[in-house]
C-alpha cells in the first residue's frame, strides 16, 4: 500500500509541476554545399537553438526563444544568421561557440531542458531551430525547425534529410524519479 501511495504522489507531483527534467540530443550532418560564395572551401555559419511554441511546426511562426546550443560564425560573418539574431538577441549562455566552420562530420547538440537562467522549463511543445548560411550576408540561408514534445514520455525522431542536413536524429529523454518506486516492504 505504501508503494502505491508513493507512486501516486510521484505521478501527481509530475503533473502539478509539469517541469520534467531530462535531456534532448540532436545529431545532424551538414554536407558541403555546391552553390554559394563558400563552395571552394566549404565554410558556413550555423546556429542551433531551442524555442517554445504552441503549436510548434516546421515553418516560422509564433515562438519564444529558450536557449542557444550552438553558434559558429566569424567577425566577418556575424550578419549571416538574421533569424537567430532576432530570436536570441545573440544570447549564447551555455552554448558552444566558435568561428565559421568547415566541419562536415556529424555534430551533436544537447539540451538539459533549462532556459538561460538555468531553470527547468515547463513541459510542452518545443522545437530545435537550425539556421545555416553558406553565402555572403543572408544569401544561401536556410532555417529548419524540428518540433518535439518535452514531457514525461520519450520523443524519438529521425527527420528526413535534404541537401542541407543529413543523418538527423532527435531524442527527448526524460529523467524520472525512480526513488518513488522503492519497495518499502
Amino acid at each position: 500500500m505504501k508503494k502505491l501511495i508513493i507512486t501516486l504522489l510521484a505521478v501527481v507531483g509530475f503533473v502539478a509541476n509539469a517541469q520534467t527534467a531530462g535531456n534532448l540530443t540532436f545529431t545532424f550532418t551538414c554536407p558541403k554545399h555546391t552553390t554559394g560564395n563558400y563552395t571552394t572551401d566549404g565554410r558556413y555559419v550555423i546556429a542551433v537553438w531551442i524555442e517554445s511554441c504552441t503549436p510548434c511546426g516546421t515553418t516560422a511562426g509564433t515562438s519564444t526563444f529558450v536557449k542557444t546550443k550552438l553558434r559558429r560564425w566569424g567577425s566577418g560573418t556575424n550578419d549571416h544568421l538574421p533569424t537567430w539574431v532576432t530570436k536570441s538577441a545573440q544570447n549564447v549562455t551555455d552554448a558552444t561557440t566558435g568561428a565559421t566552420t568547415t566541419t562536415f562530420t556529424p555534430q551533436t547538440v544537447t539540451w538539459n531542458g533549462t532556459n538561460t537562467a538555468g531553470t527547468v522549463v515547463a513541459d510542452g511543445s518545443y522545437r530545435v531551430c537550425v539556421q545555416e548560411t553558406w553565402g555572403h550576408g543572408t544569401a544561401n540561408t536556410q532555417t529548419r525547425y524540428f518540433p518535439f514534445t518535452k514531457g514525461t514520455a520519450v520523443d524519438s525522431q529521425t527527420p528526413a534529410a535534404d541537401t542541407s542536413m543529413t543523418g538527423m536524429t532527435l531524442v527527448w529523454q526524460p529523467t524520472l524519479a525512480n526513488e518513488a518506486y522503492r519497495d518499502w516492504e
